[in-house]
């Protein structure tokens, strides 16, 4: 971030001559140089912004600090923090292609010898469907704790956020917890 710094009072000093180096002199330049010092703080905070930005993914671990170094000034309370939940993967269908009225039921055996005569356990499921993501209704949710704005307001640009950096084919659910 240094690249974009600028130091005026350093660059101040270096640049007048050691003759006209008087306290009032020095500080009528600083004056002079302080409108550009505000829009070089301003840019800097854009550079800041936009680097994160670029390095942002939709892992987790970094869509959930993003979340909350985005929102923390609209939290009541600046110690909660946005979290992401996790739903149940029921991954995705398996199709059969046997004939019409064969039914096929794809099940694996926790059995740790893989023989039918040995396997005393009952078989679990591979693949049950989608009944589970439909009584959900997305794929992850987004817990917020108590904000101080409206919700209404707050949930758009928190879904224009999550929209950006959600990965294809994954919904999800905010959920406000007051």
């Amino acid at each position: 971030m240094s690249r974009y710094k600028l130091f005026a009072d350093k660059l101040i000093n270096i640049l007048l001559p050691s003759s006209q180096r008087g306290r009032s002199h020095t500080l009528w330049l600083q004056s002079l140089v302080s409108p550009l010092q505000t829009v070089n703080d301003t840019f800097q905070d854009f550079v800041k912004e936009k680097k994160i930005e670029a390095h942002m993914t939709s892992q987790v671990l970094h869509f959930e600090w993003y979340l909350n170094h985005k929102f923390n000034s609209y939290l009541v309370n600046q110690d909660e923090e946005i979290t992401i939940g996790h739903y149940v993967d029921y991954g995705a269908p398996i199709y059969d292609d046997g004939e019409v009225g064969e039914t096929f039921n794809l099940t694996y055996s926790t059995a740790e010898d893989w023989s039918l005569e040995d396997v005393s356990e009952q078989p679990i499921p591979l693949y049950w469907g989608y009944e589970g993501l439909s009584a959900i209704g997305g794929s992850f949710k987004v817990l917020v704790p108590s904000i101080n704005i409206e919700e209404e307001p707050f949930d758009i640009m928190l879904k224009s956020e999550i929209e950006r950096y959600r990965m294809a084919g994954k919904t999800y659910i905010i959920e406000h917890t007051n």
